[in-house]
Order: structure tokens, then sequence, then C-alpha cells
């Protein structure tokens, strides 16, 4: 054995000794992720289905495209944040975290639930001149519409007249 090798197999000479890890080292396969049993131990990290039809599945659910830039082999996983909390089986005796029998992954970055948008109501211009939204609309309930200018009231005049010719354009 050489001077700088220890029978356990670390390397003195390397300024970090060879971790080895109970159950290896898994990194999501899921687009954007980060999960890393290397740095968040509190992740469990779930194997591909073995059935043709679910496995096609979850690769269309992770976004990636079976080819020449992913492989599905024995180590690929994707972990379990992209599971929600009824996926999962209660823990065994051993504490593993199994799936559920036909669960996809759902929970990704991608499909983060976002504000809803208020609503926009169009009114005709000429009508109101005004445009608005729902929550203008307790306001403007409450107040009487300002005359119109005379210019709105020319574009108003002018649009009506080109609505006309286009009308009868059409009926021709």
């Amino acid at each position: 054995m050489e001077n700088n090798q220890v029978s356990d197999g670390c390397d003195l000479t390397s300024p970090v000794p060879n971790k080895k890890f109970k159950g290896g080292n898994y990194h999501c396969c899921v687009p954007i992720c980060t999960g890393d049993s290397r740095y968040n131990t509190s992740l469990s990290f779930h194997r591909m289905p073995k059935d043709e039809q679910m496995r096609k599945q979850w690769v269309v659910k992770i976004r990636r495209d079976v080819g020449p830039n992913f492989k599905i082999t024995s180590k690929t996983r994707v972990c379990s944040k992209h599971f929600k909390e009824e996926d999962f089986r209660p823990p065994d005796n051993s504490g593993r975290r199994l799936l559920k029998e036909g669960t996809l992954p759902s929970v990704f970055d991608w499909t983060a639930t976002t504000n809803t948008r208020r609503k926009v109501l169009r009114h005709d211009v000429c009508e109101s001149g005004t445009q608005t939204d729902e929550s203008d609309m307790e306001a403007d309930d409450a107040s009487n519409q300002p005359p119109k200018s005379n210019q709105a009231q020319s574009i108003c005049e002018e649009l009506q007249q080109t609505k006309a010719q286009l009308a009868a354009m059409q009926a021709n």
C-alpha cells in the first residue's frame, strides 16, 4: 500500500476525503429543479415507472424528451418536490416515502399559481368615453359621466360613418 493511502479508501493528498453516501447521490431530472440528495437530505427521490405508458406520462409531465440529451437509466430520479403530499403512502417502518400507484408528478416551477387578473370591461368609446375594469365600475356608477368634448364627438361621428360604409361594402 502507498504512503498516502489509508485502508478505508480515503486519499490523504486530496483536500476533501472521499465520502461514502448511503443510498447514493441523486439529482432530480426535472428541468430547473435543483433537488440534490447531497445538499437536501429531506428530499426523497423516485425512479421512473417501469410501466411504459406511465413512464411516457411522467416524461411529458416533466417536460423532457428522451433522446441524446436525456436518457432514462436506473439512476434517473424525480425528487419529492414535484409531488403533492397526498401522492405519498404513509411512511413504512424504515421511513421510506413511497408513491401511491398511478401517481404523476404535478408540482413544477412552471405551474406555479398566479394571481388572478381583474376582468377588463371594454366599452364603446362613443358611448362612455372611457375604458374601465371591474374595480372602477363602482366609482363610475356613483358619478355622472362628463359631457364629451367636441373632438370626442367628431371622432364618434366619424367612427359611425366608417362603420356604416363598411357595412354597405360587406352587403355588396
